[in-house]
Formats: structure tokens, C-alpha cells, sequence
């Protein structure tokens, strides 16, 4: 899609400390307009969208369960290192 590629680009423009034009952004939402015009192609991005936002709670679930084991293991050093074994 057209219109991912042109979200893909500003993305990494912001990214990369480069500023976006008003006219770039204002381009992008009008071909989001068009494209949500259509009814097949704006259920395809809104359930893209739930997958997105799915998977960073997975991920986030997943970051915060690995923190706790690496603190825990962590923790578990630091007493061996304090009692000497």
C-alpha cells in the first residue's frame, strides 16, 4: 500500500531527527481519507491496528516477566557474593 510505505517514511524521518513538513503530513492524511473511504481497506487497517497494539502488550507482558527473573537472578548473585560462596 501507498499509504504504508508513506507512513513507513515519515516514521523514519522522525526517527532520525529529521522534521516532518506540514505538507507531508497533511499529504498523508488525505490519502488516509481516501483510503478510509473504503470500507474493505479501513477494516484491514483497523484490524491491523489491534494486531499492533496486541503485540506490544505481548511484548510488554513478555519485558516485564524477563526484568523480574533477571532481578531475581541478580539477587540470587549478589547474597552468594555476600556469603562468600
Amino acid at each position: 500500500l501507498d499509504l504504508r510505505s508513506k507512513q513507513m517514511e515519515l516514521q523514519r524521518q522522525k526517527l532520525s531527527g529529521i522534521e516532518v513538513s506540514k505538507e507531508q503530513e497533511e499529504k498523508l492524511q488525505k490519502l488516509l481519507e481516501v483510503v478510509n473511504m473504503n470500507m474493505v481497506a479501513k477494516r484491514y487497517i483497523e484490524a491491523e491496528y489491534k494486531i499492533v497494539v496486541l503485540l506490544q502488550d505481548i511484548q510488554k507482558i513478555i519485558g516485564e516477566a524477563a526484568d523480574k527473573v533477571y532481578d531475581e537472578e541478580l539477587m540470587d548473585i549478589l547474597e552468594d557474593k555476600d556469603t562468600g560462596e
